[in-house]
């Protein structure tokens, strides 16, 4: 990353990048996060992380010259003395990489290549992003933005995002529109991937006669079912998209509510060892009823200027398999949780913060897990007053409560109760 850096300016680049880094002392036994996702808050349910982007100028148009761009984006979450790798650069990746151009066709358009991504914002007090759209893509894009309307169409492969090294092909498209004023904002969008029944046996396959209870061992099934391993069939897959916000009135900074719908594209051929010899099994009609649905709303306020602000957030989540009427794979699961976070400033620089959050999930096994999660501390900002003030330098409590034992990663033990201090800084710059 540093060698990126010196690049950019040598050749007077755009950087801009964010970080974040913590020492984290565990009271009880485990790897220094509070909790198991961010599900509960980011607040110390989260790691390391470093992120860089260096967009450099390859033609510099005028207003109305042609121009175009090349942007790098390098992140990961390793760094020394901080995670499991101790640095190494190999916990780190070019997430994104692509080519822009401007005023070379239609008005108020820019064109893209490369990776691809749109996005209605995220829910930061998660640290989620439940309405990117076009991430998984790799190909081509037009952006139209003209005063509050922006449109988003975009096109590609997201075989390799999707299969990884079991690359297989899968068309994906969609888009995005969004219309933006000063007190609101509303925006839907879609992106829908389809994988062709073209014989590759990575692509999606059926065997006949195998039933969800096979899929826990694949294996036992193959090796008492001698045969062809199945028939190539076409995967589809969608997203829908929605957004509403509005602020700006009052004490409320701004309000944003994000709707999710999906069906998920269905799984790969499973691969079974049978004497030896390596054996596909197509699962395709077992898994292409797996739909999400998820809904989150988030909102700030100012309760009193440069003194304290709120914000809180909450969460519905629901996956279902009509497939799997009984429910009795991971792919069925019901999930809701509420953030609360508060930040009182004693000065222009120093303030007091304090977080909670309580959460739900039932899935299969175990059926019931509440969890509770408590932090609290100081927070040094050179930036100002306000919750999203950066840099930010914090000193923080946090404890969490679960009614499963050992709820954390890296626990050494059996308890329900869950507690550490934090000394951690963040910065976008």
């Amino acid at each position: 990353m540093l060698t990126l850096l010196l690049l950019a300016h040598a050749h007077a680049a755009e950087v801009g990048g964010y970080f974040r880094l913590m020492a984290r002392p565990d009271l009880v036994g485990g790897d220094g996060r509070l909790g198991t996702s961010p599900f509960y808050g980011r607040l110390l349910n989260e790691g390391p992380w470093g992120l860089l982007d260096v967009r450099q100028s390859l033609v510099k148009g005028g207003p109305d010259a042609p121009w175009g761009a090349l942007t790098l984006r390098v992140e990961g979450g390793a760094v020394g003395n901080g995670d499991p790798t101790n640095g190494s650069l190999l916990g780190f990746r070019v997430s994104q990489l692509y080519l822009t151009a401007g005023n070379l066709g239609p008005a108020h358009t820019t064109w893209r290549f490369g990776t691809l991504e749109t996005t209605f914002g995220d829910l930061w007090l998660y640290d989620a992003r439940p309405t990117q759209m076009l991430v998984d893509v790799l190909g081509a894009s037009a952006t139209w933005a003209n005063g509050g309307t922006e449109v988003v169409l975009g096109a590609g492969d997201a075989g390799w995002a999707v299969r990884g090294a079991r690359y297989h092909l899968v068309v994906s498209a969609g888009g995005s529109v969004r219309r933006k004023g000063e007190h609101a904002e509303v925006g839907i969008g879609g992106q829908a991937w389809y994988e062709p029944a073209d014989g590759d046996p990575d692509g999606p396959h059926d065997t006949d006669g195998l039933t969800l209870a096979d899929l826990a061992d694949p294996a036992a099934w193959a090796s008492g079912h001698p045969g062809p391993a199945g028939h190539a069939t076409r995967g589809l897959g969608w997203k829908l998209a929605g957004t509403f916000g509005f602020g700006g009135a009052g004490a409320l900074r701004w309000n944003r509510l994000q709707v999710i719908v999906a069906r998920r594209l269905p799984d790969a051929p499973l691969v079974a060892e049978v004497e030896g010899a390596e054996v596909r099994l197509g699962a395709a009609a077992l898994t292409d009823q797996r739909h999400e649905l998820t809904v989150g709303d988030e909102v700030e306020l100012v309760l009193v200027p440069d003194r304290l602000e709120l914000a809180a957030a909450a969460i519905f989540e629901h996956r279902f398999d009509p497939d799997d009427r009984r429910a009795t794979s991971a792919t069925w699961r019901t999930a809701a949780s509420a953030v609360v976070r508060a930040q009182l400033a004693l000065t222009p620089y120093v303030s007091l913060l304090g977080e909670t959050s309580l959460a739900r999930e039932v899935a299969r096994a175990p059926a019931v897990k509440d969890t509770w999660q408590g932090k609290a501390g100081v927070v040094l900002s050179p930036a100002g007053t306000g919750l999203g003030a950066r840099p930010a330098l914090r000193a923080l409590y946090g404890v969490q409560r679960c009614s499963l034992p050992g709820a954390w990663p890296g626990a050494a033990g059996g308890g329900r109760w869950h507690q550490l201090v934090s000394l951690e800084a963040e910065a976008w710059f």
